[in-house]
């Protein structure tokens, strides 16, 4: 077969509060690419750039603030977004919720996979679902969700992949 033609620019060519879309993370070299994986990043995500500078690219996704050095944006591909794609500054992890706000699931990082994902979708966390932290840990983490009438506990890191819309957004639109 043929590959088609990526048609994505280095984020480094996006202006300030410009919005995009990851397409493509370059695995080479493997230290460079560990690096971006480790910060979080993967294709799908939606960011809208913050400032660039001499040195590095700030930019923001799902209420979550990322750092890049310029010389690793070149491993980034992004395709601009237009108006009507562009990311809802509303939408936000799930870990951002404090106990007793609520938010609406919308979706859960392309970034997890396999079993992981399917751990995820067995608990009922899929787009339309209230979801509720009721309680935290001592340490902190994990935090105890309320879904469906059940209790889930999940981790930081796995709340951080869940993708959510503040509920009070969607009441005052019904009102």
């Amino acid at each position: 077969g043929i590959m088609p033609d990526r048609k994505g620019i280095p984020i480094t060519e996006l202006g300030e509060n410009e919005y995009a879309e990851i397409i493509h993370l370059e695995d080479e070299p493997i230290e460079v690419y560990k690096h971006i994986v480790d910060a979080g990043l993967y294709p799908g995500m939606h960011i809208r750039i913050k400032r660039i500078t001499d040195q590095n690219t700030l930019f923001e996704a799902y209420g979550k603030k990322f750092e890049i050095k310029l010389e690793y944006g070149e491993n980034i591909s992004v395709t601009p977004l237009k108006i009507e794609d562009q990311i809802d500054k509303d939408v936000r992890s799930l870990s951002s919720l404090k106990v007793g706000e609520s938010g609406k699931i919308i979706g859960i990082s392309t970034a997890v996979r396999g079993k992981q994902r399917r751990r995820l979708l067995d608990f009922g966390i899929v787009p339309g679902t209230t979801i509720t932290p009721r309680l935290v840990s001592f340490s902190g983490d994990p935090v105890a969700y309320n879904i469906r009438g059940a209790s889930i506990a999940l981790r930081r890191e796995q709340a951080e992949m869940i993708f959510i819309e503040d509920e009070r957004k969607e009441t005052v639109e019904n009102e």
